[in-house]
């Protein structure tokens, strides 16, 4: 260890090493992945424009025939949500919204003298990108930014335009709840939730051809340290790429693939049926989502269902499920919903369906202090005509969310296996009651057992290596962070153990380096999905 001690909350942290040195570590490896990001931009665009696909950009070579619509659009919708503020008009520090885009104006005025402006660009109002006219056989957009710039003479009339730069702020929008143990944690969240898009600076994006001294002023007038400033480009919020327009819709398309469907399911009158048959792995999205809705449906109305327990992590935006159990609820079932409010950036979506099934009669809990729920499960109690309870549950990776089912690879098992019923239900019993079960045989649960079962197959797998038997390990997860399980691979690896890593987000795990992870390969993005 580095012994360069940290302390947060009363609590000393020993790190590797300075925080400073790892922060610019950390901005050079962004800075790069930006570049290659940019490169990689730079090449769509070239073979965009072989396809007939013009995005105007940089130069503003804007076709004639193109200005009067874009003047126009200027006029008649964007100008409605500008609003141009003047350095020393404005009461410091400036204020920027969260993540929204800007673009920051040199002037000089009729006195020749320097002022400084900056505008918004209303993006979440209208669309960044906007179709023009085709002029031939090409098809032509520009970015919202652009017809901004385009219009800069008609905004300041009485000055003359010296350069235009775009800015973005990102802020913390962390909610830096300091005590989850002690009153209402649900209150806290809600009242930090209102705070979020007002947090401190985190890091500002500024166009690498505005001047050192304009950067300056911006620098003071915003209020900004220098390890906010970070270097970008003319155009920010690439994400916004999502709704790109595609004006020859299939041809430069995902070809659209119709999800398998499940023969057992597509032949019984009843989902349940066909689990009491054998338990039925689903993968998603190559087989239909349709079967999990159709699990709460029939839930929702069959009357021998007495009982439905289900946990969230992230709700879609207009939930088919929580619209399952809300109608159960007002059938006479009783519903009780886990709700984890501390999902990030979700946690407004996740209490504004929480205020809707509770009203629907739903037993709801909440987030449990210290503590995140992950877990994406569901059980349903039955009562057979002979009074005996059968239990149906399902065990997923993925979010009960019908949106998202369609983008990311996950998978679901639904059962009525009795053992895994009883200990689901013992783990609904802790969520509710955060009662302790040690009984945890056939589910490996997170703060009880997870971790060590995987360690303990590590092991099984180094073993049989040292054997001279046949030694591999498959993992598909999320996130790798946890140090204890990154060293155990590390150990594996050098054991001559085989390892594949699926890895979807953070992966803390470095592959490939000899005398450490040689045998280890890790896959980030896999494909479509």
């Amino acid at each position: 260890m580095g012994g360069y001690l940290v302390k947060k909350k009363n609590i000393t942290i020993e790190l590797d090493s300075k925080p400073r040195k790892l922060i610019k570590k950390i901005l050079k490896t962004v800075d790069q992945h930006q570049q290659e990001f940019g490169d990689a931009w730079k090449l769509i665009l070239t073979d965009l424009r072989k396809k007939g696909i013009i995005l105007y950009r940089d130069d503003l070579s804007v076709e004639k025939e193109h200005i009067p619509m874009i003047n126009h659009y200027f006029k008649s919708r964007v100008a409605a949500f500008i609003q141009p503020l003047f350095y020393g008009e404005v009461t410091k520090p400036l204020f920027l919204e969260n993540r929204h885009l800007y673009l920051a104006v040199e002037l000089i005025d009729r006195k020749n003298q320097a002022q400084y402006a900056v505008i918004n660009i209303p993006s979440d109002h209208l669309d960044r990108y906007f179709m023009l006219p085709t002029i031939g056989n090409k098809h032509y957009l520009i970015t919202l930014d652009d017809i901004i710039r385009l219009n800069l003479n008609f905004i300041f009339n009485d000055f003359e335009v010296q350069g235009c730069y775009s800015i973005k702020l990102n802020r913390d929008a962390d909610l830096n709840i300091d005590d989850e143990f002690s009153g209402d944690l649900v209150k806290k969240i809600r009242k930090h939730l209102s705070q979020r898009d007002i947090g401190v600076p985190s890091r500002f994006l500024y166009d690498k051809e505005i001047s050192k001294e304009f950067l300056n002023i911006l620098s003071e007038w915003i209020g900004l340290n220098q390890e906010d400033l970070v270097l970008g480009g003319r155009y920010h919020n690439m994400s916004d790429l999502i709704s790109f327009p595609n004006p020859l819709s299939e041809n430069l398309s995902d070809p659209v693939l119709n999800a398998i469907k499940k023969k057992v399911f597509e032949q019984s009158d009843s989902i349940f049926d066909a689990i009491v048959q054998n338990d039925q792995l689903l993968h998603f999205p190559y087989q239909s989502y349709d079967y999990v809705l159709r699990f709460f449906s029939e839930a929702s109305l069959d009357k021998s269902v007495r009982e439905i327990y289900a946990t969230f992590y992230r709700v879609a935006q207009d939930s088919f499920i929580v619209n399952s159990l809300i109608s159960a609820a007002k059938n006479g079932k009783k519903v009780t919903v886990f709700i984890e409010v501390k999902a990030r950036f979700d946690e407004a979506n996740n209490l504004y369906w929480a205020d809707q099934m509770e009203q629907a009669g739903i037993k709801i809990k909440y987030s449990i202090p210290g503590l995140k729920v992950h877990a994406k499960v569901a059980l349903v109690k039955k009562k057979t005509p002979e009074g005996k309870i059968i239990r149906y549950a399902f065990l997923g990776t993925g979010n009960f969310n019908e949106k998202t089912a369609g983008l990311y690879a996950d998978h679901g098992l639904l059962t009525c296996n009795s053992e895994i019923g009883e200990e689901l239900e013992a783990l609904f019993k802790y969520l509710r009651k955060q009662k302790q079960f040690q009984g945890f045989k056939h589910l490996l649960v997170s703060q009880f057992n997870l971790k060590d079962k995987f360690l303990e197959l590590i092991d099984r797998e180094i073993a049989n290596s040292k054997k001279g038997k046949k030694a591999g390990i498959i993992i598909k997860v999320n996130n790798l962070e946890e140090r204890a399980m990154i060293d155990k691979l590390y150990e594996a690896s050098n054991a001559g153990v085989n390892i594949r890593l699926i890895t979807r987000s953070i992966c803390s795990l470095i592959p490939g380096v000899k005398g450490m992870s040689e045998n280890i390969e890790v896959t980030r993005l896999v494909d479509r999905f």
